[in-house]
């Protein structure tokens, strides 16, 4: 049987969390949240219960996981967009305390100091949820001058409302402005226009995980667990969101 648990963010609800699943002796857990630390993940190694971490990491635990590549994957966005000439590029990300959104930006800067263009800490978005992107993004756009010419959103999901601001504002995309996202979810290429987004396999993701759980849960005690450690490698997709900003 399966027990899903949802700690929205919160590192209260996923502490209750792992000790309700410990409580019900579960055989085994993907995880794919770890705002709470390394000692929940600690007590689960002290009484052998197998985990493996899903697109998350803690240095201080020595575990199995399988991730993306969060800072390639947000480098290579704001590549894509520098190597069209965009210069003012307003980053959305997730919350500060999001250990994705913490990647995703040295990412960014990365990109930025490698073509030579400065750091605007003004052109960076935090939004804690997707549907505030709307209201944040159409905040930005009438307050930030000169204007950004293209967005990198957190993710595909998020770039919907960041699509519907900008259409708001009366700004085509990508004739005024470009936009990026990430994830490259089954509906990208059917938006309006079809979003350029970086590919971070998800499903295979999650497939592989699961496959290295059932594989501890049948592996002999008399042999050593060796942690698997898997990052996949990010890969753009361009579609028609994505264009050189115009010259004025």
């Amino acid at each position: 049987s399966l027990i899903v648990c949802n700690s929205n963010g919160s590192a209260e609800i996923e502490l209750q969390a792992h000790q309700m699943l410990r409580q019900n002796s579960v055989d085994g857990l993907l995880i794919n949240s770890v705002q709470s630390g390394a000692a929940p993940l600690q007590r689960l190694l002290d009484q052998g219960i197998p985990f493996v971490l899903l697109n998350r990491r803690v240095e201080e635990v020595e575990c199995d996981y399988v991730m993306v590549d969060y800072r390639r994957g947000s480098y290579l966005a704001a590549c894509h967009l520098l190597e069209l000439g965009h210069r003012r590029i307003l980053y959305q990300l997730g919350g500060q305390g999001h250990p994705p959104t913490r990647e995703r930006l040295l990412g960014y800067r990365q990109a930025l100091t490698e073509y030579g263009v400065t750091f605007d800490e003004e052109l960076i978005l935090h939004t804690d949820k997707p549907n505030e992107n709307h209201q944040y993004i159409l905040a930005a756009m009438q307050r930030l001058f000169p204007r950004p010419t293209a967005i990198m959103a957190y993710n595909d999901e998020a770039a919907i409302p960041i699509l519907k601001a900008l259409s708001d504002l009366g700004l085509r995309v990508p004739d005024d402005i470009s936009v990026v996202g990430q994830n490259d979810l089954s509906f990208a290429p059917y938006l309006v226009p079809p979003l350029t987004s970086i590919a971070q396999s998800i499903q295979e993701m999650g497939a592989l995980g699961m496959k290295i759980l059932l594989e501890k849960l049948t592996w002999s005690d008399e042999e050593a667990w060796i942690p698997q450690q898997i990052i996949f490698e990010p890969q753009p997709t361009i579609r028609l969101s994505s264009a050189p900003p115009q010259i004025k």
